[in-house]
């Protein structure tokens, strides 16, 4: 019996080390997975909110070119760009926004100076309304694409929207019988 006890032991040794290496394999996938800097875009127009998380594969569309909803001529959109600092070490740098328009820099949306401290975030706002869209021909063109360009930290975001420049009308309802 003695001998057996003594196996007993060294089992549980080798489970308890094996269970050990499982926990820090996922402590370390966590914590991978957790630490960074990570910037997501929020686009409200016309009561719809849109968030682009650039870290993810979701809205990439091709060399780092991402797709966002539209504007309607005489409405507006309020972009929120919020940088989550989720590392020890603080970031500071300039964040620039800009709206572009077939290669043309058009106007500068945001330029501001920014301190991230570890495990913090931070969110910088502005709008884009129909007075910024110009150099327009409403009667040939209907749709047109503009690019909000975003630098910070040495990443560069690109963002086109759609202008359209007249609203879409809808059929009144016909009711039968009448």
């Amino acid at each position: 019996m003695p001998a057996m006890a003594g196996a007993g032991r060294g089992a549980y040794l080798y489970l308890g080390l094996t269970l050990t290496c499982f926990l820090a394999i996922l402590c370390i996938f966590v914590v991978d997975g957790y630490l960074g800097v990570y910037d997501t875009l929020y686009i409200t127009y016309e009561e719809h909110e849109q968030a682009i998380e650039f870290e993810s594969q979701q809205y990439v569309k091709e060399e780092g070119t991402y797709f966002a909803g539209e504007i309607v001529a005489g409405s507006s959109a309020l972009y929120r760009y919020r940088i989550d600092n989720r590392t020890f070490s603080p970031r500071e740098g300039r964040l620039t926004a800009s709206l572009w328009k077939a290669g043309n820099k058009l106007t500068d949306l945001a330029n501001k100076e920014i301190k991230i401290g570890g495990f913090e975030s931070t969110v910088v706002e502005w709008t884009i309304s129909s007075d910024k869209l110009r150099d327009i021909d409403a009667a040939t063109e209907e749709f047109i694409n503009y690019t909000v360009k975003i630098n910070f930290d040495g990443k560069e975001r690109r963002i086109v929207f759609a202008y359209r420049t007249r609203g879409i009308m809808l059929p009144k309802p016909v009711v039968p019988g009448m």
